[in-house]
């Protein structure tokens, strides 16, 4: 596992349990006017959110830890002809700089949601923020290392003649199903462009940021081919499982307005002949 990873989801962990304890030790906040875009806290959702990423995460991570790592028996039984013509591009590949590059874009990318925290409107939603972005970076990181250490595919440089026996006989040489890296730029990637889009007012930033949240985890992965780490078919389904948790907890954690505050947004207005709902987003 690459030290980045071990140091980010380190710091995940700790994060995760600094809300927790904060949390526990807020007071309700006042009543307040609903905003549009805001985010809010619940007891019922967050609590299960927080320990069960958090414990998700710890668990992946040392289920990946306890990986066994090939032995030099098993090494000549794999062989590029055994994948799938789609997926065998990936056996040719062993670019080092685009393992690098991915490494910066990856964490790069977990940094990104916190930027927007330089918005006052985003640190007037403080706690929310930061519980959702922990709960977003644990279920992500834990899901996904669970499900390498559970399906031990090996990674696409494993069939290469051309990679040395030493580095395929490593734990991470088994960890190519799914995609870490790309999993996780889209869940922080997407997590960012729905925040975006519920704080902004201007279109074309929501545009710019749904843009960019689509094509950055979309490199990453391509980059992750390039590298040799990863067969298409795994970037692909870390992109879907990544976006779908950066847009699902952000989602569920949307300000739900009172009934009488929709009902005032909902008007009636003249067109033409006749009579029209409006309701003002």
């Amino acid at each position: 596992m690459p030290p980045y990873h071990l140091l980010f989801s380190f710091r995940l962990h700790l994060l995760s349990l600094m809300l927790v304890t904060l949390v526990g030790q807020a007071q309700p906040p006042a009543p307040a006017e609903p905003r549009l875009g805001s985010f809010e806290f619940r007891w019922e959702l967050d609590v299960p959110l927080l320990v069960g990423g958090g414990g998700l995460a710890i668990l992946g991570e040392y289920l990946a830890q306890e990986t066994h790592p090939l032995t030099l028996q098993q090494l000549p039984s794999y062989e590029r002809q055994q994948i799938n013509g789609f997926d065998r591009v990936a056996t040719f590949q062993n670019h080092a700089g685009a393992a690098t590059a991915t490494d910066i874009l990856a964490a790069g990318a977990a940094v990104t949601p916190l930027l927007l925290l330089a918005s006052r409107e985003v640190r007037h939603d403080l706690i929310p923020v930061l519980v959702v972005y922990a709960e977003t970076a644990t279920t992500s990181m834990g899901f996904t290392n669970l499900i390498k250490a559970s399906v031990l595919r090996v990674r696409p440089y494993v069939y290469n003649p051309e990679v040395p026996s030493e580095r395929k006989r490593v734990p991470d040489a088994r960890h190519s199903f799914f995609s870490g890296h790309t999993a996780n730029t889209a869940a922080f990637s997407f997590l960012t462009a729905y925040m975006i889009s519920k704080y902004s007012e201007h279109p074309a930033v929501k545009a710019t940021a749904w843009t960019g949240a689509a094509l950055l985890p979309a490199t990453v992965g391509f980059l992750r081919v390039k590298a040799g780490r990863h067969f298409p078919t795994d970037v692909l389904v870390g992109y879907a499982v990544g976006a779908s948790i950066g847009v699902l907890i952000p989602h569920l954690h949307r300000l739900q307005l009172p009934p009488d505050t929709a009902a005032r947004r909902l008007r009636l207005h003249m067109v033409g002949n006749g009579v029209g709902l409006v309701y003002a987003l």
